[in-house]
């Protein structure tokens, strides 16, 4: 898959250069190229959106080129199946970052359960509290 972006310096400034975007990336860790990559699918479709948007501002206002039914359905589709598909994402994200979060205070406290200095840091804990 190519997406087009604008050059940003050079001889050739404002000129649309297209990049190669693997869009099927065997290894799915949060890799620098599959970062940039969504970064650059999510341009590209933010862009997208905002021209068809703005194409069907301009035909309800000035009477430019009207959207036909199917045209308007597909689209007002594809951004709800976005946004439901973004919600999913959110909820999974949020989930596990709590999920995460408990696991990390498990893992703390199962190590200091099992640090054998935690009975004496314990021990002398209470000393200094009854020393205060």
């Amino acid at each position: 898959s190519m997406v087009s972006t604008q050059s940003t310096g050079g001889a050739g400034q404002g000129e649309e250069v297209e990049e190669e975007v693997n869009p099927t990336h065997k290894d799915l860790r949060p890799t620098p190229q599959l970062v940039a990559d969504i970064y650059k699918m999510a341009g590209r479709s933010f862009t997208h959106l905002s021209e068809l948007t703005a194409q069907l501002g301009r035909s309800q206002n000035s009477g430019g080129v009207q959207w036909s039914d199917e045209e308007l359905k597909m689209l007002r589709d594809a951004i709800l199946r976005l946004s439901d598909s973004i919600d999913t994402i959110s909820d999974n994200i949020k989930s596990k970052t709590v999920e995460q979060i408990k696991d990390m205070i498990r893992r703390e406290n199962a190590a200091k359960a099992n640090d054998p200095a935690t009975p004496v840091k314990k021990g002398l804990d209470l000393v200094f509290q009854f020393n205060s």
